[in-house]
């Protein structure tokens, strides 16, 4: 099995850069990037119209974070696509996750034999949030981490390339982002199953409700790239290979595990999941649902 720790949302490489936010009682919020200007006008979903809570519309925290120049009704990019209720579904949706070679990510993918039966971790850049005089802000004092917010284990691929691939797939899968950009070099869609292999009491994939320190990448008081990973990283020692790991910096191997920088720039780092890797993977996913998915 291979685990793919997927870097997604907005961050330092993408634009705007900002973390998405953990609100103030602990429910970390993921946010989905925009959609390139240059887009059809029918594909994402706007930002107004994606569920962020009972109350608020992703619309509604990214006018209160003072994101500038997202409209209320720019369109989202909502991938991956992991929350059942953010937005209406048609009968029989699973999550969904799609690449393409725009960024390298799908041949990255490819050449590393990414495929059903692997697991994606998503993370992402996020920072406590906090209310000032009714208003959401992030809080100064609150550093900056890679937070993994979510999972997808691979049951079905895609790789469509003409309306004619797209037609072919489930209606529930017919909206997502790269369905309807058929034409992008490399794209590929990659389904979850309807139950988890992994912990069989999950679906196959879902958004994390609530922050939990052990979701978190990042090294403690270490800028947000230089990450802290358990000893199953190190097996004798040895760091198992990471893809897009920064070898020109000496990782640190010590017992409680292994500090290593990863490159900002990386989307898809990919590990060989030995068993060990096999069973963190799992506390990840049970510690992450466990107080729920969205």
């Amino acid at each position: 099995m291979k685990v793919v720790l997927s870097k997604k949302g907005f961050d330092s490489e993408v634009s705007p850069r900002h973390p998405s936010p953990i609100l103030p009682d602990g429910e970390i919020l993921p946010l989905p990037i925009p959609e390139p200007k240059q887009s059809p006008g029918d594909v994402g979903v706007p930002f107004d119209e994606i569920r962020a809570t009972d109350d608020l519309s992703v619309g509604d925290v990214l006018d209160q974070l003072g994101y500038r120049g997202v409209g209320r009704q720019r369109r989202a990019h909502l991938d991956p696509d992991l929350c059942e209720s953010a937005v209406v579904r048609a009968p029989g949706w699973r999550p969904l996750f799609g690449t393409d070679s725009t960024s390298g990510s799908a041949s990255h993918l490819r050449r590393e034999g990414v495929g059903i039966g692997d697991v994606f971790l998503f993370h992402g850049w996020f920072r406590q949030t906090e209310y000032a005089h009714g208003q959401l802000r992030y809080r100064r004092t609150s550093p900056a981490v890679q937070l993994i917010f979510g999972f997808l284990e691979i049951d079905r691929t895609w790789t469509p390339k003409s309306a004619a691939d797209v037609a072919r797939l489930p209606a529930w899968a017919q909206t997502h982002p790269h369905a309807m950009h058929p034409g992008r070099p490399g794209n590929a869609l990659y389904a979850a199953p309807r139950e988890s292999q992994l912990v069989p009491v999950l679906p196959g994939g879902g958004s994390f409700r609530r922050y939990d320190p052990r979701l978190v990448l990042t090294a403690p008081g270490a800028t947000r790239m230089t990450w802290r990973l358990p000893p199953c990283f190190v097996p004798e020692g040895n760091p198992v290979r990471i893809t897009y790991q920064l070898r020109s910096r000496a990782a640190i191997v010590d017992p409680e595990g292994l500090t290593v920088q990863m490159n900002g720039r990386g989307q898809e780092f990919v590990v060989d999941a030995s068993p060990a890797i096999q069973d963190w993977t799992q506390s990840v996913i049970a510690t992450g649902a466990a107080a729920g998915l969205r």
